[in-house]
């Protein structure tokens, strides 16, 4: 009678704890599958925005040709020759596109239309009447930039100009310049940004009367490059 009263309760307790073991364990392997499980639908998701373009990391600039484009408003001083001598203050508007070949060089066209007040040197120290007048010129240029330190743009080329004021109407050659710092030359991406710049032009009229013109503006505007 003794040993089956130790005995029983001895069994008992054995088999109590292998019961929680048993318990325990299984709590445990489920616990890792859901883990498991949990990892691999977030690997999914995250190789699905992959695949999809939707990465936030921005895309690494490469050095390959590409589209060369921007435009710019700008203000400044020149002179106009034809028949007559006129100081020109004006304002322009500047359009460019065209291909940037590398990060170093570029070749586009840029159009410009400046809309100029003129005043005949009568205005200074002369005893003729002082007058003034409105001057129109559009000039088509296809020109060559060099991108120094992803920022310094320098640029020349060769124009065709047309256009007129009371004096008549003129056509003729030149050449026009610029030089320009763009921000956001740096980092990532394609090179684009506002722009500052100094804007020489000049040329000559081919028309009768002959003559010529230039001018220097300061521009503000956008590039990308």
């Amino acid at each position: 009678m003794t040993n089956t009263r130790v005995s029983s309760p001895v069994s008992f307790a054995v088999i109590l704890f292998a019961a929680s073991s048993s318990l325990a364990l299984g709590g445990r392997a489920e616990a890792q599958v859901a883990e498991e499980s949990a990892a691999a639908e977030e690997s999914a998701v995250t190789e699905a925005s992959d695949s999809s373009g939707q990465s936030t990391a921005p895309e690494p600039r490469r050095d390959e040709g590409r589209l060369r484009y921007g435009g710019s408003v700008a203000t400044g001083f020149g002179f106009v020759t034809h028949q007559t001598e006129e100081l020109t203050w004006h304002v322009d508007a500047h359009a460019r596109i065209g291909a940037q070949l590398n990060d170093y060089f570029a070749l586009y066209y840029q159009a410009s239309l400046l809309v100029g007040v003129t005043v005949i040197n009568g205005c200074f120290g002369s005893s003729s009447p002082c007058s003034s007048d409105v001057v129109l010129l559009h000039t088509s240029a296809a020109v060559a930039e060099l991108t120094i330190a992803n920022g310094l743009q320098i640029s020349a080329g060769p124009s065709v100009v047309v256009g007129g004021g009371d004096a008549g109407a003129v056509a003729g050659a030149g050449i026009t310049g610029r030089l320009a710092w763009t921000f956001g030359g740096m980092g990532t991406g394609t090179r684009q940004g506002f722009s500052i710049a100094a804007i020489p032009n000049g040329g000559w009229f081919l028309t009768d009367g002959g003559g010529g013109f230039w001018d220097l503006t300061f521009a503000l505007g956008w590039d990308s490059f």
